[in-house]
């Protein structure tokens, strides 16, 4: 019996160690997709002024 809660044991901190990595690269991957609309945004609103203006 403590042999199977060892082996639970390592597969819980293995799945908490797994489950830390995606929500660092889930932030990251927000970070970037943020990053990306803010530039497409800043880049759209400039490309639409010059044809507003002529």
């Amino acid at each position: 019996m403590p042999a199977a809660q060892a082996g639970l044991r390592t597969r819980a901190f293995a799945l908490a160690r797994v489950f830390q990595s995606y929500s660092t690269v889930n932030t990251g991957l927000l970070t970037v997709s943020v990053e990306f609309l803010f530039t497409a945004f800043t880049v759209f609103t400039a490309w639409l002024k010059p044809s507003n203006n002529s």
